[in-house]
Order: structure tokens, then sequence, then C-alpha cells
């Protein structure tokens, strides 16, 4: 399946309490989020050319200061139920904000990762184990399990800075199928 088709299956079949999305762009991607889920898409200089719902709301900053702003509790009043980091391109930056999506999660939290994602699912899979990572389709990524009190990701994070240059580029997990993930919620 291509990522549109995943993220309407993501929003359909998990009807998740909340959605947040890193990096907007244009808006297509809010587009799937169901009409009352309430949403913030993050993104510091968006560029939509789609109609905004009226749960979905814009926050036009940096997600480092997004997440410093305590916006997540204010808006959500509850755990992240599904986050997307889009566009992953900046390794760096996505660590850190799986790290500070992790910290408002819970383990049925599910991040699903867009971009150049294999660099940032190597370093899950050594410094968290216990993280479920599967690749859905190139460029795109799903991870649950999540823990908001691990502090692996935090307290190695200028470990796991240095080591990004070197990471080889591998797949992790294939899935094949909707089964697969099926499996992985349960």
């Amino acid at each position: 399946m291509e990522k549109s088709a995943w993220l309407q299956w993501f929003h359909r079949n998990c009807n998740p309490r909340n959605y947040l999305q890193i990096g907007v762009d244009t808006g297509t991607d809010l587009q799937f989020a169901l009409s009352n889920t309430p949403t913030i898409g993050v993104d510091n200089s968006p560029a939509l050319e789609h109609k905004l719902l009226d749960n979905q709301q814009i926050v036009e900053t940096t997600s480092d200061d997004f997440f410093a702003s305590n916006t997540i509790e204010k808006t959500f009043g509850d755990k992240i139920e599904l986050a997307l980091v889009n566009n992953v391109n900046d390794c760096e930056q996505a660590i850190r904000d799986f790290i500070n999506i992790e910290l408002h999660s819970d383990k049925d939290t599910i991040v699903l990762l867009d971009g150049d994602v294999q660099k940032v699912l190597h370093v899950l899979k050594r410094y968290r184990p216990d993280l479920t990572l599967r690749t859905l389709t190139t460029g795109l990524a799903f991870v649950n399990n999540l823990s908001a009190g691990s502090p692996v990701l935090e307290t190695n994070l200028s470990n796991i800075l240095e080591e990004l240059v070197t990471v080889p580029d591998e797949e992790i997990n294939p899935v094949d199928n909707v089964e697969d993930i099926i499996k992985c919620l349960e």
C-alpha cells in the first residue's frame, strides 16, 4: 500500500482519540484524520492547500518549540494516540521528535515515520529493542509499544547523534499486509 492508503487505514481502523502531525507542508496528510479527531499539525512554514476541519489546528513553530510549549496537554488533555513525523530528512530532528512524542505517549500510541526513516529505525532498534518497529512501504514506518517513562533515548542522545553519521540503511521488519499490523496492535 502507498503512504496515503496506510494513513487512511490507521485513521479508520484505529479511530484515534487525537492526532499529531509534525511537518504539515500542504496539509494533504491531514485530510485522512477523522472529522471527530482533535488534530494538531506542527510546521514552521506550512503551505496549506487544503481546508482544515473545525477540530484541526496548525501551530506555526518548530517541533522543538511546540513540545516545549505544553500545547499537547492543553489541547488533547490525554496521551498522543496517533502521530506522524512527516518528511523525515533530518534524522537528528526526527529522533528528537520521537523522544518528545514518547514523553506524551503510552504503549498503545502509534508513531508513523515518513521519509528517510531507515537510520532512525536503526537507532530505535539498537537503543530500544522493546519497541515494535515495522517498515510499511518505502519511506514509511510504524512504531508502537512506547513508554513515556523510558529515559534511554534522551540519556543517550549525544551518542546517538554521533552514530547517525555511520548508521547503515537497512529495512526493518517489512510488512507485507495489513494483518501484520493488526497483530502488532493486539
